[in-house]
């Protein structure tokens, strides 16, 4: 009777346990595009900007944004806009190392964490990326997406806000040179 008992308990605390796993990772996951959250960036960056720092190991980040999103949903649907979401943050993720990250940052907007990836190694990376993205063909029509990417390099001791104001700057820059470019902010 014992042996049950114990048994049972094992099992329920093994499903306890799996049960924990699958809700931390939907809560650090992007239902749509399956890529990590804000929230899971947010950590992910915290300890990479520490190891940064600690190690001295350079940092490199990217911001993405498809260009035009909003005329995809408005001509083509937004059930074209959720497939073009989805295919953007495939793309993106299938270009990374393991030790890379990709996250979901709000609306159309991405952002790489590139541990270990001096600047022109990242710049090389978005600009492959842009290229990659820009050569598909969606849906019955062709539809051609493309992407801005802006690129920097965490400083040490640099925060967070600090180092996505950067990218974002840098990603802007793109969309004001023309999009579907690779720009870059260092200071």
């Amino acid at each position: 009777m014992l042996y049950y008992f114990v048994r049972d308990r094992e099992n329920a605390l093994r499903k306890l346990k799996q049960s924990e796993v699958q809700i931390r990772e939907l809560m650090l996951t992007d239902p749509l595009t399956g890529v990590a959250n804000r929230r899971h960036l947010d950590e992910r960056m915290s300890m990479e900007l520490e190891r940064h720092t600690r190690h001295g190991q350079p940092l490199s980040v990217v911001m993405a944004d498809i260009d035009w999103f909003k005329h995809v949903n408005d001509q083509h649907g937004h059930a074209m806009g959720d497939t073009v979401l989805e295919m953007f943050a495939c793309h993106l993720a299938a270009g990374l190392r393991s030790t890379d990250f990709v996250a979901r940052y709000g609306g159309e907007e991405f952002v790489l964490l590139l541990p270990n990836t001096e600047i022109e190694s990242a710049l090389q990376l978005a600009e492959r990326l842009r290229e990659e993205i820009q050569s598909l063909r969606l849906g019955k029509s062709g539809l051609v997406v493309t992407a801005s990417f802006g690129v920097t390099e965490a400083r040490p001791g640099e925060g967070m806000a600090h180092v996505l104001a950067r990218a974002d700057e840098a990603m802007y820059q793109s969309k004001s040179a023309g999009r579907n470019r690779v720009s870059v902010r260092m200071a």
